[in-house]
């Protein structure tokens, strides 16, 4: 994007922006920490505690890590276009962007029916006094996705790689 057409914000706009993609992307990183949590407490708990577990997964997915993805992408759209650094300007930049583009698709594509799932087992395991039934591979969504979530705000802290050889 030439300088003519870079939208400017005033600086409080700016900053406030700034302000919400930060606190979104530490309570998505929160959620996400938490989910693990929830996750290795069903695995690992007493039948009581994992079925608990399982069933407070739902709470956690799809809206409240659906609303800080969006609200992530929105936000660095936003400061993308209104910096010097682009949105494809800089490869740390796109890389944020792919991320986040791919982490919140999963969350209702893969994680809403597997959370559902998760739900429905252990409503069933509360009602019979057994623990829930789920797999290991349950750990896999929130060990990757706190773990991308992570690198995007060390890409933000670090900035590396250069350009992208793209003016946009």
């Amino acid at each position: 994007m030439s300088g003519a057409l870079r939208w400017r914000p005033a600086p409080s706009l700016r900053k406030t922006l700034l302000l919400v993609h930060i606190a979104a992307a530490g309570a998505w990183l929160g959620f996400d920490l938490m989910l693990g949590v929830l996750t290795i407490a069903m695995l690992t708990a007493d039948p009581a505690s994992a079925a608990a577990a399982a069933v407070s997964i739902r709470a956690l997915v799809p809206w409240p890590l659906l609303i800080v993805g969006l609200l992530t992408l929105t936000t660095g759209i936003l400061l993308g276009i209104s910096s010097k650094y682009g949105l494809v300007r800089y490869r740390w930049v796109l890389m944020k962007l792919v991320l986040n583009v791919v982490l919140t698709t999963l969350v209702p594509l893969l994680l809403l029916p597997e959370a559902t799932t998760i739900h429905d087992n252990g409503r069933a395991a509360l009602e019979s006094g057994a623990g829930p039934l789920a797999p290991w591979s349950a750990l896999f969504p929130p060990t990757v996705s706190s773990t991308a979530v992570a690198a995007a705000i060390a890409l933000s802290v670090f900035k590396p790689w250069g350009r992208t050889g793209r003016k946009a």
